[in-house]
């Protein structure tokens, strides 16, 4: 039941963060409209991308305390 649990967490993390694709191709949008710089952009993207991975590891563990402390009955 956790394995299933966990499945549709994980999910459900799309509605927190993008996907690397769908980041790319929301920086390629900033920099053709000239609000971030071309030099710039890959390291926006791994930015980005890092804090979406921070966001869901704290939300697992959330997740996790909650389920093991029984506080989600």
């Amino acid at each position: 039941m956790s394995n299933l649990l966990e499945k549709s967490f994980n999910m459900g993390l799309g509605l927190f963060a993008y996907s690397r694709e769908k980041i790319e191709n929301m920086v390629d949008e900033l920099v053709n409209k000239g609000e971030v710089a071309r030099k710039d952009a890959q390291g926006f993207v791994s930015d980005l991308v890092k804090k979406g991975e921070e966001q869901r590891e704290e939300l697992k563990k959330i997740i996790r305390d909650e389920i093991k402390d029984g506080s989600c009955s």
